[in-house]
């Protein structure tokens, strides 16, 4: 009987320090399956901060390189691009003139309401080195295109101004044989 007692009690002691031994273990476990999530949470977080960094510096690049080839061109080639793209879309706008103004370079057009509205939106978006400085829209003469605003945009070049050297200045409806006078396909809006 004696002998009974003891391997119980020898065996409860087992049971109590396989107890013991399985809470530490579990515990154990349980820290490193925690330490091992905030380990691939933190690397989750560094490769999500390494592609926002990588991003961020690639679109740099690209606008400096979109700077730096804005400033090569010219005022007027940089406009004419613009307009031949937005007349592309609209045939209700057309181009009489780009001229020289002292306060930037102006366009003149006739266009309806709605082409005038999505023009500036377009400048908006395609000329964000330029800012509308004045915007004159005067209905039509009596004789003229039913419909049609006379519309007169200039802007001013933001930043890398040409230097006044390299552009000859006109005076308002001065023309030139070099003045653009239409680029629509559509020679008016009447009707």
């Amino acid at each position: 009987m004696k002998n009974f007692i003891l391997r119980v009690s020898f065996f409860i002691c087992l049971l109590g320090l396989a107890w013991v031994f399985s809470e530490v273990l579990i515990g154990y476990v349980q820290q490193e399956a925690r330490k091992k999530l905030r380990m691939e949470k933190e690397y989750e977080q560094a490769e999500n901060y390494i592609h926002r960094v990588f991003t961020q510096e690639k679109k740099a690049r690209d606008s400096k390189i979109w700077y730096e080839s804005r400033i090569k061109q010219s005022t007027e080639a940089i406009l004419i691009d613009v307009l031949s793209r937005f007349q592309r879309q609209r045939n209700d706008f057309r181009l009489l003139s780009i001229f020289h103004d002292p306060m930037g370079i102006g366009i003149r057009a006739e266009a309806r309401s709605g082409a005038v509205v999505q023009f500036l939106e377009f400048c908006s978006e395609e000329l964000p080195d330029f800012t509308p400085v004045s915007i004159l829209l005067t209905p039509p003469s009596i004789n003229q295109n039913a419909g049609a605003l006379n519309c007169e945009f200039i802007y001013k070049r933001n930043g890398f101004e040409q230097s006044p050297s390299k552009m000859n200045p006109l005076k308002p409806m001065e023309k030139t044989n070099e003045k653009i006078q239409l680029l629509s396909p559509f020679p008016s809006l009447k009707k």
